[in-house]
């Protein structure tokens, strides 16, 4: 079930950034979900740069809080 939700506000994101490519948003969106990817090698790259647990949640949360000031309305 956790995979599956990950994979939805990965999609999600990614289209996301797609709708929104003329702002800086996009690049912040594509990022986001490029860390919260569940497949198996990006998740074994994220950890490898330390980046797992409470880590990576924190930067989600930022980079979604970030997104959300910086998507245009």
């Amino acid at each position: 079930m956790k995979n599956f939700l990950l994979w939805l506000l990965n999609l999600f994101m990614f289209g996301s950034a797609i709708f929104f490519i003329p702002s800086a948003a996009s690049v912040l969106l594509l990022l986001f979900a490029a860390i919260c990817a569940p497949h198996p090698r990006v998740v074994a790259f994220w950890r490898s740069k330390g980046l797992n647990g409470w880590v990576k949640a924190v930067l989600l949360a930022v980079l979604f809080a970030l997104c959300v000031k910086m998507v245009p309305a």
